[in-house]
């Protein structure tokens, strides 16, 4: 390991410093252990004069201490260079295609969800009555299945679909925050946040505590969503709706992206979903999600036999 995480923490708070970076200062140094002063001595001119005030012992204090403090909270980490690292997050891109892997991840609760078989059901924050029924029915089949439900905790189809996964039986959920796991935003989602953990869920995130939510951050969070999941369904999305960030980067990685076609959708929409199959969705009749995602998720367990059953009783 060429990199411990004490180091990469310590690197992604400098200027100038980001995932590629590391990546390059990593294959520079090769393979071995190394020192924090040759870590030093690797970076560029440019950014030691951009951090020249920053760039000392101190700098690694401060991540001891946020890691201290993080295993305080019941948080735990793993880092790129750590052989239990998911593949899936190793080899994670974003919606242009480019290879933006996490150089770590912070969690709390069941880490081995991240290897397990799992479908990503997202959508917007205001999502219709429909688009409510459709994410939680959806989510629970799914989880019914064995598949695990990715989704951001976001309110609105996020919040649905945990709260569907949550409702079958065995049911295990991911979600994926976009700030430190010291908080949980939106506030109202405290609640759901601990139920995940109470039934073996998992909730993760890139930022370490004290970190707060930016627009760049959810942003960002959605490669990951794309990135865990076998396959990614926007549930409900305006055109360019922060969906689009996740279903681009499903799509660029060669998987699954699908969207729902219903009358019952505002018309931005509806516009939205049609616009999602022009990049190469597949659009699911509202009257046939159960018929439909069957046969997705037979081919993603491998499964010939079983399948969903229960039909999504989308209008009652």
């Amino acid at each position: 390991m060429a990199l411990t995480t004490t180091q990469i923490l310590s690197l992604l708070q400098l200027k100038g410093v980001g995932r590629k970076s590391i990546l390059k200062i990593s294959e520079k140094l090769g393979c071995t252990q190394v020192k924090n002063e040759e870590l030093f001595n690797s970076l560029s001119s440019s950014i030691r004069e951009k951090n020249k005030d920053n760039i000392s012992e101190a700098l690694f204090r401060k991540s001891e201490e946020i890691l201290s403090c993080s295993e305080k909270l019941g948080i735990k980490v793993l880092s790129y260079f750590d052989e239990q690292f998911p593949d899936c997050l190793r080899t994670a891109l974003d919606e242009s295609g480019r290879p933006q892997p996490p150089m770590i991840i912070f969690y709390k609760g069941n880490v081995s969800l991240l290897s397990q078989q799992s479908i990503a059901i997202i959508g917007r924050r205001n999502p219709s009555d429909l688009a409510q029924r459709i994410s939680y029915n959806l989510a629970r089949s799914v989880a019914e299945e064995g598949l695990c439900v990715v989704s951001g905790l976001a309110e609105g189809c996020d919040t649905f679909a945990h709260l569907g996964a949550l409702s079958a039986k065995k049911g295990k959920t991911v979600a994926i925050l976009a700030h430190g796991l010291d908080m949980v935003y939106p506030k109202i989602n405290t609640t759901l946040a601990k139920r995940i953990l109470d039934n073996q869920g998992l909730l993760i995130s890139e930022y370490p505590i004290h970190t707060l939510p930016t627009k760049y951050s959810f942003v960002d969070r959605d490669r990951l969503q794309a990135a865990l999941a076998s396959a990614t369904v926007v549930v409900e999305t305006e055109v360019e709706g922060g969906s689009f960030h996740a279903a681009r980067a499903c799509l660029k990685a060669n998987k699954r992206l699908f969207t729902i076609d219903s009358l019952c959708s505002p018309a931005n929409c509806s516009a939205g979903s049609k616009e999602l199959v022009k990049e190469g969705g597949k659009l699911l009749s509202v009257n046939d999600v159960a018929k439909d995602f069957k046969v997705i998720t037979e081919d993603i367990l491998s499964s010939s036999e079983e399948c969903i059953q229960e039909e999504l009783d989308l209008f009652q």
